[in-house]
């Protein structure tokens, strides 16, 4: 288990004590010097016998120190050499560095996983021991294969840390050619495994445009002066679900009822944070949200089919009803 604040004041002062030379410590005097630290740390006024023999094991067994005793003297290292602050991280560290990689891995495009699993590869050698089973994956993360927008990742991420505005030749899906567009890149999205360039035009600097980096076909450094432009997505995108902000669009209250086999999915895992339960009836379940009506949004619900009825505002319902009678059609002999 990690250890709490007290504990790593404890071992950082028994590193200090035993690894000075030609000093042994015994139990009594290592819980004299622990607990007179503690004191002024505003910690417990006392250590144990107990807990000192403990943290000598955790030290032993998580840091590798070579702490030998010889009787009638006490304890000490065997390494004048060794210190806890040359080996920061510990056994326990491990899993949770596997953690953070895994993570990371999904990132891959940006480059970091690469560079942080040859750190965690060092720190296994320094701190694994003969016999020790491989770590086992016990995390696994949904995969989207060959999606081609990954490729510009790492170099729109370098632009925006470095503040660098692009030419990007940018082709929309079913747009007969490809543009070229001056570019301030200044965030990047992830939405349902897609990604998304969010940045200013040089052609319309007063609103934010979004870009999928699947239809990047070329980026090149602009060399002009940066526009920079601070945007906070845990705001900016408060009140949508997707990618983009519709310019012009406004918050509308949306109330969906959902069947009553769907209901509890939508209770454990909501739509939006603005979603409220509003009431509960043998038809289902009435829920409100706050939004910004997207194309996004809608393709959500439409993916609900008959386990979803939009209430209000009458616009969305109108629509949803329109998608869901032009799917039926495509049915035409059933």
């Amino acid at each position: 288990m990690p250890a709490n604040k007290n504990a790593l004041l404890r071992y950082k002062v028994l590193d200090d004590c035993l690894k000075r030379r030609g000093r042994y410590w015994s139990i009594e005097d290592l819980m004299e010097k622990v607990g007179d630290t503690l004191r002024e740390d505003g910690g417990p006024a006392s250590v144990s016998k107990r807990t000192i023999q403990e943290d000598i094991k955790n030290l032993r067994l998580n840091y590798q120190a070579p702490i030998e005793t010889e009787p009638g003297r006490g304890y000490y290292y065997s390494d004048q050499s060794f210190s806890i602050s040359n080996t920061p991280l510990t056994l326990d560290d491990l899993p949770v560095l596997h953690q953070s990689l895994a993570v990371l891995r999904q990132l891959q495009a940006f480059g970091l996983s690469d560079e942080l699993d040859e750190v965690v590869q060092r720190i296994e050698q320094r701190l694994s021991q003969p016999g020790t089973a491989p770590m086992l994956d016990v995390v696994h993360f949904e995969q989207v294969p060959a999606y081609t927008g990954l490729t510009w990742l790492r170099p729109l991420y370098q632009a925006i840390r470095q503040q660098e505005a692009l030419w990007l030749t940018y082709q929309p899906f079913h747009s007969p050619s490809a543009r070229r567009e001056l570019v301030h890149p200044h965030l990047l999205k992830e939405f349902n495994h897609r990604w998304f360039l969010l940045g200013l035009n040089a052609n319309d600097i007063h609103i934010t445009s979004t870009y999928a980096l699947d239809r990047i076909i070329a980026l090149e450094p602009a060399f002009v002066s940066y526009r920079p432009v601070e945007i906070n997505p845990h705001t900016y995108f408060q009140n949508v679900i997707g990618a983009s902000v519709p310019p012009n669009g406004g918050v509308v209250e949306i109330r969906l009822r959902f069947s009553p086999n769907r209901s509890p999915y939508i209770l454990t895992k909501p739509l939006h944070p603005t979603q409220l339960l509003v009431a509960e009836t043998s038809q289902g379940t009435e829920f409100a949200l706050q939004l910004i009506p997207t194309r996004e949004f809608n393709t959500l619900l439409l993916s609900f089919g008959a386990d979803v009825e939009v209430l209000s505002p009458f616009s969305l319902r109108s629509h949803i009803k329109q998608q869901l009678q032009k799917a039926h059609a495509n049915y035409p002999d059933i």
